[in-house]
């Protein structure tokens, strides 16, 4: 409310704001502490995850990519097996985030037998049930169905971001990529623990 009348001032439409000295509310506390996903509950996860979610979230565990930008919308020719590289387009969330992010040995394992299943009906690697010439455009009811039949606490399937994140910074990743692809994946030239990584403590 607060922003929307200092725009009504600034475009004169009122004179004044008059919430101009109401505090924000801090809304880093009021969110709920992020649970670290431990091997068990992953491992439970995946034997109850569908062909298409088990495989995604086995990409988005070892890359630490975005859900739907760097995860169910990647296409097979944006897949480097021989160098062991996903290839981002420009259409990600910040300028650093296109550059090439590596893949484990495990996750080129994956997607290999992965793409030998597919055989080649779609260009997409994740493509929708009814248009296959499109990437799926949402999994949350099988991830909501998955996490239901797997006895885990629900979480958003974004959160696969943090768990590789703290992993990394444990060196527990299969074939754990090196630290300084960190800069990689966040176009940063530090790594940002206290946003991904807040709960090491807990794996």
């Amino acid at each position: 409310m607060k922003c929307v009348l200092d725009l009504a001032v600034k475009r004169k439409y009122v004179p004044e704001n008059p919430a101009s000295t109401v505090k924000h509310f801090n809304e880093l506390r009021e969110r709920p502490v992020r649970r670290m996903l431990t091997v068990e509950e992953e491992q439970c996860i995946l034997e109850a995850a569908p062909p298409h979610l088990r495989v995604a979230i086995i990409l988005l565990t070892q890359t630490g990519g975005r859900t739907y930008s760097e995860g169910f919308s990647l296409r097979w020719d944006q897949i480097d097996l021989a160098s062991k590289l996903i290839h981002l387009d420009n259409d990600v969330k910040t300028p650093g985030s296109s550059e090439p992010v590596p893949l484990s040995e495990y996750a080129c394992e994956v997607l290999q037998a992965w793409k030998r299943e597919q055989g080649s009906k779609s260009r997409f690697i994740f493509p929708s049930p009814r248009l296959p010439d499109q990437p799926i455009s949402t999994v949350k009811t099988a991830w909501k169905a998955t996490l239901r039949r797997a006895g885990v606490p629900y979480f958003p399937i974004y959160n696969l971001r943090h768990v590789f994140c703290t992993r990394l910074g444990l060196g527990i990743c299969t074939s754990i990529l090196p630290i300084w692809t960190s800069t990689v994946l966040f176009g940063k030239n530090a790594f940002p623990w206290s946003k991904y990584a807040p709960s090491i403590s807990s794996v």
